[in-house]
């Protein structure tokens, strides 16, 4: 269950990252248009093409603000579903450094007798051992 999530933590850093990289090189690829008008609008002495130069100028800045806010909606919902994944986690490790947590999990799997199962089991174990391995070198032994 943990790789999952750490999985999908992963993939969704890497989704936040390739869309900020998409958002600037679109925002450079307009800013140039913008640029490339306002050099066409001092240069021309027509008022027709210099109205039309002037509309798509404010287009391209209407799609500039269009950009942000679409940016700025997707980074927060993905900020939000990494938050809530970590969370998970965080949740997560808490439990599997239980005892009780482990061993319920594993009759759990026992009782279902599915095979796909055995890896979480392994897992289950583990952390078990872990556990009992990590107390027992805490406590000083008794002769």
């Amino acid at each position: 269950m943990d790789i999952k999530i750490r999985t999908e933590i992963i993939r969704l850093k890497n989704v936040k990252e390739q869309y900020q990289s998409n958002y600037v090189t679109a925002l450079d690829e307009i800013q140039e248009k913008i640029e490339r008008l306002e050099m066409q609008l001092d240069r021309t002495t027509s008022e027709v093409k210099s109205e039309i130069l002037q509309r798509q100028k404010k287009f391209y800045e209407a799609e500039i603000e269009k950009m942000d806010r679409t940016i700025e909606s997707t980074t927060k919902f993905l900020d939000k579903k990494i938050e809530a994944l970590e969370k998970q986690m965080t949740q997560l490790d808490k439990e599997k450094r239980s005892l009780d947590y482990n061993i319920e999990k594993l009759r759990a799997a026992l009782e279902r007798r599915n095979a796909n199962e055995i890896f979480d089991m392994f897992e289950f174990v583990t952390n078990s051992l872990d556990i009992i391995k990590d107390d027992s070198s805490r406590t000083p032994s008794q002769p």
